[in-house]
């Protein structure tokens, strides 16, 4: 069974196609049209902080983690010379160490599209649940079975999988279709996935 990749090495070696130096511009158009308001906030899998250094310049409460200490390290020299406010902290989200206060948005970009096995896409769910007050949102950007054949781009997940996954405990408010910010010479086809806690 595949297992996600060593994002540690991958950051040592610089072998980072998602990492563009520019914010997605799908969580922009979000925040700037209106669906996402600034709020106490959780980024999984930051890597540098593009993202979470945004956002918090657009007045959110940002903790951002990721698995990988390289990435946190930059990304923390980051905010120190932007003169902006993240708590940044290495973490991996499937084995615990998360706060334990909730947080309004969980926002990932690349993350819960990782796990082939259903069951451990079902965890990362339950994981995010578990991160959100009450009718708190999640928005996770994820590769889509719509791209063609074999490529170097993101895993895929189909529709069915991504509500397979979740329909329990998140109800789907968007799904959209997009193109995935990366360094690799064609946008991968991918998904804008907003959804609202449960219960």
């Amino acid at each position: 069974m595949p297992t996600p990749p060593d994002f540690e090495a991958r950051y040592r070696a610089d072998d980072l196609p998602w990492e563009t130096g520019r914010h997605d511009h799908a969580l922009s158009h979000l925040v700037e049209r209106g669906p996402i308001q600034p709020c106490r906030m959780l980024e999984i899998g930051c890597g540098v902080g593009t993202n979470a250094l945004w956002l918090a310049g657009r007045g959110f409460e940002v903790s951002a983690v990721d698995v990988s200490p390289t990435a946190i390290d930059e990304a923390r020299a980051r905010a120190a010379q932007a003169e902006l406010r993240v708590d940044f902290q290495v973490a991996d989200v499937m084995n615990g160490g998360l706060a334990a206060d909730p947080f309004a948005l969980v926002f990932d970009r690349g993350c819960f599209h990782l796990y082939d096995d259903p069951s451990r896409r079902e965890h990362f769910a339950a994981v995010v649940r578990d991160q959100l007050v009450s009718g708190g949102r999640w928005l996770s950007l994820l590769g889509s079975t719509d791209g063609r054949g074999p490529d170097p781009g993101p895993p895929r997940r189909s529709a069915l999988e991504i509500a397979s996954a979740v329909e329990e405990r998140f109800e789907i408010l968007r799904l959209e279709t997009y193109y995935l910010d990366t360094r690799l010479p064609e946008a991968p086809r991918a998904w804008v996935c907003l959804m609202r806690k449960r219960g």
